[in-house]
């Protein structure tokens, strides 16, 4: 038999400040906020501690006035307190208590909640078997009474583990939910309830219908199976879905096999029947590797990819060579190779380096080639050396600057002859004169001018002989050019070209050729380039180490250079754009004059200075 309980609670009634105050204490017994045991006795006392008496109190219980109750009073008259005694406790007496002190126009109300201990009980849910069609959309909320309040749990089989997508917490308990029923979801769930008195089970038999697939089912494809990446880069993880013939669907990224849930991080884009999916990792960490699994499920079925993500601890950048000595024979082509580890993809900076001097940069036989191996993430740097010749041999430097280092490493150009056959090169190379390798290149490079300048001239004639023809790429350029001016830049450098100088350009009204818009489809690239420069009234070189490393800007400044040389018509303008040295430039660039945008003290009238060398067009059209 429970032992009988006599506890004793004080109500304070707190009242608006006025010229009528209503003062009390509150003195509640110890543990009994706590809760009290079936069986029980318990007596609220209200007690008017200030402005009584009052005329007359008014007790409730969930906000419901309470009638025949035992209530102690010392009378109206005296009414400085009032009790309200509950025998016999049960769980119907649980619930919030209040007492309503009256006096005029003046009245307070204070509370106190009861709590009676009860194992838990769960509020019915109004099914133990439910059966979803493989798709379905469906929720049930599990929620419990009883005191101390109960825990309330989920499983599947007895497994408390389950997917995070598919329990919710809600106002009104803890939700089961499936926003897409698959075929594994079928088993016998039941909600559990927990407290320190007892507990209560409800149970629900989840079955799952197949469907016919009569349509293609959803397939699910990705760009890669495994990434390599360092600490604290971003990284964006990406699948696509095809055949997403119904509208029905859902989609899922798992990281281990556990379900990613923060909407940040996934973002999605769906066209026609394709469903291109993304997670993005912003500070990647250690913790973050491991295999992420992109799924889509649909009516017509499920399909998925996994991505292996390998993380790698930032270190020193470091340069190696796999093959640090490469043999070549003369007139052929030779490719130096170093590869840089540990790279900081957001600032490197990579030179080739013979003897502590880049003299090769000047010519077009030698070009570089960046590629990033996207299994590591590590970066190849190529020099290719075409024709090589005696002066060619020896050893390379590639030395790489990044923001966490530098380093350096060596490769040396060899030739596969004898030693015998090396002496004897060296020897004759040594004492024969310097023209007899630079005449015949000279000669080349001339004999393409003039060809260059010869069709030229038979072109513009023969265009002023038909003044009917029309270029519909745009505005037409008087005495015979297409365009005023010959745009040639490195592409690493176009958001520099589009912003600051096709503007000013624009501005001026002057009918403009660059390479990415006006270069004919199909046609030879060398052509492409030669009548850029023979059809333009100027040409305007955007010279800068991304132009300098460039095979085929190198061969249309060269035209440039040429057309310049041979007409003596000025047509050659020049602006530098970055820290590239004069060295670097050709010979014929290093004493002239040229438009400086990266010094600060020229960059305020570098458009004054280009607009006045293109209007050099008007005073040639007034002389005509």
């Amino acid at each position: 038999m429970i032992k009988q309980l006599i506890m004793v609670v004080s109500f304070c009634l707190l009242v608006i400040p006025g010229s009528d105050m209503i003062i009390c204490k509150l003195n509640a017994p110890s543990g009994a906020s706590n809760g009290v045991w079936p069986g029980s006795v318990m007596v609220l006392n209200c007690t008017i501690l200030q402005d009584g008496p009052v005329e007359y109190i008014t007790w409730k219980k969930d906000g419901d006035v309470l009638r025949n109750t035992s209530i102690v009073s010392p009378g109206q008259s005296l009414l400085m307190w009032e009790a309200l005694k509950l025998e016999d406790l049960s769980d119907k007496d649980d619930g919030q208590y209040s007492c309503v002190a009256v006096k005029g126009i003046h009245s307070q109300e204070d509370w106190y909640t009861l709590n009676i201990f009860a194992k838990p009980h769960i509020i019915p849910i109004g099914l133990t078997e439910l059966e979803l069609r493989y798709g379905d959309r469906f929720s049930v909320t599990c929620s419990a009474s009883g005191w101390p309040k109960p825990n309330i749990t989920w499983t599947k089989h007895g497994n408390k583990y389950m997917e995070s997508s598919h329990v919710l917490k809600s106002p009104y308990g803890l939700k089961l939910q499936f926003l897409f029923a698959r075929l594994t979801d079928k088993g016998l769930y039941a909600c559990h309830a927990n407290n320190t008195i007892g507990s209560d089970l409800w149970p629900v038999l989840v079955k799952v219908k197949p469907v016919q697939f009569h349509m293609r089912s959803v397939k699910v494809t990705t760009p890669y199976k495994r990434i390599t990446v360092y600490e604290n880069q971003n990284i964006s993880l990406e699948c696509r879905a095809s055949d997403i013939d119904n509208k029905h669907f859902a989609s899922f990224w798992k990281h281990d096999g556990k379900s990613l849930t923060d909407p940040e991080r996934k973002s999605k884009v769906e066209v026609a029947n394709h469903l291109v999916l993304w997670y993005k990792i912003v500070n990647v960490t250690l913790k973050d590797a491991g295999s992420y699994t992109c799924g889509v499920q649909t009516d017509m079925g499920e399909d998925n990819q996994v991505i292996g993500l390998n993380v790698k601890r930032r270190g020193p950048p470091r340069v190696s060579s796999k093959n640090p000595t490469i043999f070549s024979k003369l007139g052929s082509s030779a490719t130096l190779s170093c590869t840089l580890q540990y790279a900081d993809i957001a600032d490197v900076i990579m030179e080739w380096t013979q003897n502590h001097s880049q003299w090769f940069y000047t010519h077009s036989r030698y070009y570089n080639i960046e590629h990033k191996d996207p299994r590591n993430g590590n970066i190849i740097y190529s020099l290719v050396i075409r024709n090589v010749t005696v002066k060619d041999l020896g050893c390379y430097n590639c030395d790489v600057k990044t923001s966490l280092g530098s380093c350096s490493s060596t490769v040396c150009l060899q030739l596969k002859q004898t030693k015998k056959e090396i002496m004897t090169i060296y020897a004759s190379s040594s004492a024969g004169p310097l023209w007899k390798t630079t005449v015949p290149v000279f000669l080349v490079c001339l004999v393409v001018c003039v060809a260059g300048f010869i069709a030229g001239f038979y072109a513009r004639k023969n265009r002023i002989r038909r003044p009917g023809f029309q270029d519909n790429s745009g505005p037409r350029a008087t005495d015979g050019y297409q365009y005023d001016v010959f745009i040639t830049f490195s592409s690493k450098d176009f958001l520099w070209v589009k912003t600051e100088l096709i503007p000013l350009i624009e501005k001026h009204n002057l009918n403009y050729c660059i390479h990415n818009r006006d270069f004919q489809p199909g046609k030879n690239i060398v052509d492409n380039m030669a009548d850029s420069v023979y059809n333009s009234r100027r040409i305007l070189a955007v010279l800068s180490k991304n132009y300098m490393s460039s095979t085929f800007c190198r061969g249309e400044l060269d035209m440039a250079l040429c057309r310049n040389t041979l007409r003596n018509d000025s047509s050659l303008i020049a602006i530098r754009v970055d820290e590239i040295e004069k060295k670097r430039l050709p010979k014929a660039l290093q004493g002239n004059t040229f438009l400086d945008y990266y010094n600060d003290q020229e960059k305020n009238l570098w458009e004054i200075r280009l607009a006045k060398q293109l209007a050099l067009k008007e005073e040639e059209e007034n002389t005509l």
